[in-house]
């Protein structure tokens, strides 16, 4: 009798384990299709390890649909800023033409992207962009140091605010200020305000993201897009 049943379940226990390989196989190729595309347009240095979740999912995959995908990268560069700690997390995704051959676009229900560029980086990203300052970022202000001309002369100027995403732009608002390290009279202190106000193009996210969030946080600006209905191209 014992044997009767091995013989009746053998073949099922194989197509079993035939079915979860096929469903491992799959999600590799898959994985790895994304993480190449990923690579390339978010300009990683490495391909990133990416996690599709969802099982059985090999009929999903073979369809262009993924339940959920996250990748986590140590860094990349958007338009010259060198960005870090990215996380991407994907949820309800259908790609364009397929998971397995061809570009890469994908129809994204809901997710994140999240990333920090620290105070070096924006410094950096500042003087590329003819901003002659540097931003010391801390939770919730910023401290902007810069040397500028009031009334002929030349002076250090320490500004403390806040910054925020105004359209494309980075803007850095002081509320407060020290010329030479001494809070100045007011006439003088509106001018300083004036002059340590800061603009500046904001880079776009891979993937035709455009709309996203910027926070100072302790060292670095937090970048955060929220996704809904999304097309994320990764086909550059």
């Amino acid at each position: 009798m014992t044997r009767l049943i091995r013989w009746i379940l053998t073949p099922f226990i194989i197509l079993g384990l035939l079915f979860v390989g096929a469903n491992l196989f799959i999600a590799h190729l898959a994985e790895n299709k994304i993480a190449t595309s990923l690579q390339s347009s978010f300009h990683l240095s490495a391909k990133p390890a990416v996690k599709i979740s969802g099982f059985p999912i090999i009929f999903n995959i073979l369809e262009g649909k993924i339940p959920r995908v996250s990748f986590d990268a140590s860094g990349a560069t958007f338009e010259g800023l060198v960005v870090q700690q990215i996380k991407i997390s994907l949820v309800d995704v259908t790609a364009q033409g397929g998971l397995l051959g061809g570009p890469i676009r994908l129809n994204v229900g809901a997710g994140t992207v999240q990333a920090r560029a620290t105070d070096r980086a924006v410094d950096a990203y500042l003087k590329a962009h003819g901003q002659n300052a540097t931003m010391a970022f801390h939770d919730g202000r910023t401290v902007v140091r810069a040397v500028r001309t009031l009334f002929g002369r030349s002076h250090v100027l320490i500004a403390t605010g806040a910054i925020a995403r105004e359209g494309t732009l980075l803007v850095f608002r002081p509320a407060s200020v020290t010329v030479d390290g001494r809070a100045p009279p007011p006439a003088t202190a509106a001018l300083a305000r004036q002059k340590t106000t800061i603009r500046v193009q904001l880079p776009k996210l891979p993937g035709g993201i455009t709309a996203y969030g910027v926070k100072a946080v302790e060292g670095a600006v937090a970048i955060t897009a929220v996704l809904r209905d999304q097309l994320l191209d990764l086909t550059g």
